[in-house]
Order: structure tokens, then C-alpha cells, then sequence
């Protein structure tokens, strides 16, 4: 929610040095691309993409809140980064620098839900039996429908 209403600013007015720093990230996204091993640099540079929106808005202390409650958030984030491509994900953050470039306000759910909410589904494999990451989570019900 946070995400996509700082971006809907974005789309109003950004600084042209944040923009250019994130194409700049960008750029460096592409070049882990086709690499074995560089997700958790894959992740920093993802992070602080989405860290520049919040910079060129100057809502730091939000973004600041945000890393401060993401903990969990985050290791599965970078579990799931591990086990897919993040090609479609860089391909979404030019989107993201477009719409901003274009003042698009009106795309700004659409492509949030496409880069942020919908990812999740993929999470669930992460949890399940056969998983090689099935046992960093703890299921204290072992509840069914957690794990299918």
C-alpha cells in the first residue's frame, strides 16, 4: 500500500538524480543477469531500487519503518530470489521507471500488484515438503493449508 502511493507521487513530481540513479541500478540488475550466485547482490540492488523511490520523495523515515518491520518479509524474499529468475522482476522495475518518466499515475496499481502481490503465490513452494527450505520454517499447528 505504502509502495504503491509513494510511487503514484512519483508519477507527480521526481528528482531527475533519482531517476537517473535508478537506471543506474537498473543497468548494474542486468549485469547479474545469466550469473550463478549473485542473488543476494541481486537483492541489495532490489532493495535499493525501491529504497531511491522513497529517497526522491524524501520519505526516508517510511522506507526506514518499512526495513525495520520486512524482517520475515525479506528472507523469503531472497529464498524465492534464490530459486527464480529475476529477469522478470528488472524487466518491472523499467516499467516502474517509465511510468514514473510518463507521470502514470493511473498504471501505478496495475504494475505494483504485478511487481509486489503477485509474487507471493510463488512463496507457498518455498514452504512445502519437498523444499530444500522446508525446514527454515516453523509450522507449530502444522496447519494443512499453510503447507498446500
Amino acid at each position: 500500500t505504502l509502495e504503491k502511493e509513494i510511487l503514484k507521487l512519483s508519477c507527480g513530481y521526481f528528482p531527475k538524480e533519482n531517476l537517473l540513479e535508478l537506471k543506474k541500478n537498473v543497468d548494474l540488475q542486468e549485469e547479474l543477469l545469466n550469473q550463478k550466485g549473485v542473488e543476494r547482490e541481486y537483492h541489495k540492488l532490489d532493495t535499493k531500487f525501491h529504497y531511491i523511490i522513497f529517497q526522491g520523495n524524501n520519505k526516508e523515515n517510511i522506507w526506514a519503518a518499512i526495513t525495520r518491520l520486512s524482517t520475515h518479509y525479506n528472507r523469503i524474499r531472497q529464498l524465492s530470489e534464490m530459486e527464480r529468475s529475476f529477469e522478470e522482476a528488472i524487466e518491472q522495475h523499467k516499467i516502474i521507471i517509465q511510468l514514473i518518466e510518463n507521470k502514470e499515475a493511473d498504471k501505478v496499481d496495475q504494475v505494483v500488484d504485478k511487481h509486489i502481490v503477485e509474487p507471493i503465490k510463488y512463496w507457498r513452494n518455498l514452504y512445502k515438503p519437498d523444499s530444500p527450505y522446508f525446514n527454515y520454517f516453523d509450522f507449530p499447528f502444522q496447519n494443512p493449508e499453510l503447507i498446500q
